[in-house]
């Protein structure tokens, strides 16, 4: 979804641009010339890059381990967009000035990569009017899940991160209501509503009680300072949603102009809706065929609903079919995880330290498997080799409070 896009960006950046490499000191980002204007080698440019979309986007960096950036949250003023916008295009430019004959064939992939990627950005910032219809985008970034779930750092320095993002959070609410234009679409606000108002209840009824253990009354005093002006935001937020939902519309389609721009920019696919259409409609015939092919499989003779219904019953009685032979759990794996124990977590979602992490051991794969004691959980879970890779260098924490990010496993 484009909300979470700038996340996944750098996610994607850090994996394909020079991912196995050190990310070594700083770059001046000041301007990208060589000695005697010549260009920088390539290595550099993307580790300057790199450097200057932190800069513009703190969410990223923190979410890749700089948590020298902690607590800061995305400028969306006007001024600030326009300088991202103008900074892009620049940056745009400068890579495609990189010719074939100056790059290797993996440095010529990186380039393209960035492009790509770079036009995504384009696409949600200049093109998409996000920033001043859908009140989802602004929402969603007061999420400070990494500051609670992810040991990164002891609970005090982490605390003292969380207090900066909740001081930050007024300021942003206040940006969110001068970028949006009423009237907006009633589903963005029905699903802000939600998420700001949840996380109202959230900052006040249980993020004090994961902080308190820390002992420096300094720490607290300011923590409940900036929490409380938080909370308070979040709440007129919530009322002035309310308001506009009163003069909301049922208009939250992008048009065909905009959907078709988005897939060019964001997904690099040219084509108009007549082959979309033919191509969504045979692969639904081609996915509607295997179902067929599998229920026949799995229960000859019954309709699709009664395979479907039979499946789902089974999730409901117990959790797994594990009447198939009992799998063992792989040696090397073996002391690595451990598994939370049913209705331990809440939600399925992943938090793995990132490319800059210092505190490697720190990082907690949470793990909740429905209907299944430990022992069967885990040979279950430690069968599919696609899952032991996830595991390497990581354990589950049985003791924590706060397993907010979890993972649920189905039927594998």
């Amino acid at each position: 979804m484009i909300f979470q896009s700038r996340y996944l960006f750098v996610i994607l950046i850090l994996a394909t641009l020079g991912a196995c490499e050190p990310a070594g000191d700083k770059k001046d980002a000041a301007g990208l010339a060589g000695p005697a204007g010549q260009q920088m080698p390539w290595a550099d440019f993307r580790e300057t890059f790199i450097e200057e979309y932190f800069e513009h986007s703190p969410s990223a960096a923190i979410g890749a381990g700089r948590h020298e950036y902690d607590g800061q949250l995305h400028d969306f003023s006007h001024t600030a967009v326009v300088a991202e916008i103008n900074w892009l295009r620049q940056r745009r430019a400068d890579t495609e000035a990189y010719s074939d004959v100056m790059l290797n064939g993996h440095e010529r992939f990186e380039r393209s990569y960035l492009v790509a990627e770079i036009d995504s950005q384009l696409y949600f910032l200049q093109e998409s009017g996000f920033l001043q219809s859908n009140p989802v985008i602004y929402a969603f970034a007061v999420d400070p899940s990494i500051y609670l779930s992810l040991e990164y750092a002891p609970l005090a320095d982490r605390m003292k991160a969380f207090t900066k993002h909740v001081a930050a959070v007024p300021g942003y609410l206040e940006q969110m209501r001068a970028n949006l234009a009423s009237p907006m679409a009633r589903p963005h606000i029905e699903v802000a509503l939600g998420i700001l108002s949840g996380y109202a209840t959230f900052f006040a009824n249980d993020v004090p009680d994961i902080f308190s253990s820390v002992e420096d009354e300094r720490i607290q005093t300011s923590f409940a300072t900036a929490n409380s002006a938080a909370i308070e935001a979040l709440r007129q937020a919530t009322a002035w949603l309310d308001t506009e939902m009163e003069i909301a519309t049922d208009d939250f389609a992008l048009g065909e102009e905009k959907f078709l721009m988005m897939l060019r920019m964001t997904e690099g696919v040219d084509l108009s809706i007549e082959e979309l259409k033919a191509a969504g409609e045979a692969d639904l015939e081609r996915n509607f065929n295997a179902l067929k092919e599998a229920c026949e499989s799995y229960e000859p003779g019954s309709t699709i609903h009664e395979c479907i219904a039979k499946s789902e019953a089974i999730k409901m009685e117990g959790g797994f079919d594990v009447s198939h032979k009992p799998l063992a759990l792989p040696v090397e794996v073996a002391g690595l995880v451990k598994i939370i124990k049913p209705g331990f977590a809440d939600g399925n979602h992943l938090v793995t330290l990132g490319k800059f992490a210092q505190r490697v051991d720190a990082g907690f794969l949470y793990i909740l498997v429905v209907g299944m004691d430990s022992s069967g959980a885990k040979n279950l879970i430690m069968s599919c080799n696609t899952l032991v890779h996830l595991f390497e260098g990581f354990e589950v924490n049985p003791d924590a409070k706060h397993a907010r990010n979890t993972i649920a496993f189905d039927r594998l």
